[in-house]
């Protein structure tokens, strides 16, 4: 038997997340937003450093917290950009099975009717269902001065 470990397909993923709660579809979406957020950072970084914009991969590492930047990058060689091509090409990979992972998520969510969590919009939870209270579903209300309103 193989040591690999490949990562779920994602038919079997959008079963498996069926037996998951709201909270934890949302958290997985959390960190697979995040993770497509790093990988791209990390594209960026590589791209600036094939293009040997050694300012800029400079300047946009200040921030991280990473101990190997101290004394920032050098010039690039031929084999560096030869392995920044490939792990972009692999990252690219990884960031679509991620996106495509995330709107099965949504697809869960909107399936349950909850497509949209208190958390998602930063409502406080106090204020409570905003939505089912504006709009009213029931056709008992006429208004034929209604901007939309079509009288047969």
């Amino acid at each position: 038997m193989s040591d690999i470990q490949r990562p779920i397909e994602i038919n079997d993923f959008s079963v498996a997340i069926r037996d998951l709660t709201n909270e934890q579809l949302n958290t997985v979406k959390r960190r697979l937003t995040n993770s497509v957020a790093k990988l791209e950072q990390s594209n960026g970084l590589m791209t600036d450093l094939m293009n040997n914009d050694i300012e800029k991969a400079n300047r946009d590492s200040l921030g991280d917290d990473d101990d190997d930047t101290d004394n920032g990058y050098e010039k690039v060689t031929d084999d560096d950009a030869k392995l920044y091509k490939d792990s972009i090409r692999g990252n690219e990979k990884v960031i679509d099975n991620q996106k495509l992972r995330v709107v099965a998520i949504d697809l869960e969510l909107e399936s349950r009717g909850s497509a949209v969590s208190e958390k998602d919009l930063d409502i406080p939870a106090s204020t409570g269902p905003i939505i089912s209270t504006v709009i009213s579903t029931d056709n008992d209300i006429v208004d034929a001065t209604a901007p939309n309103s079509v009288i047969l």
